[in-house]
């Protein structure tokens, strides 16, 4: 943190900001993860009515 902005210093608790940025990371991971499960179940879904996996991906 810069020393010159005591006033920005003084008005973010560094705890505080670290759980925010700890929340965003933990929701970005979660979207992530449900968007991969999403993506492997409609792959496998697609692989077993049609037998390939490519067409039903792309």
């Amino acid at each position: 943190m810069d020393p010159d902005i005591p006033f920005l210093k003084s008005q973010t608790p560094k705890r505080s900001f670290d759980s925010c940025k700890e929340f965003q990371l933990q929701r970005l991971s979660n979207r992530y993860s449900l968007a991969n499960g999403a993506l492997d179940r409609g792959a496998r879904r697609d692989e077993r009515k049609n037998g390939d996996l490519f067409e039903s991906v792309f």
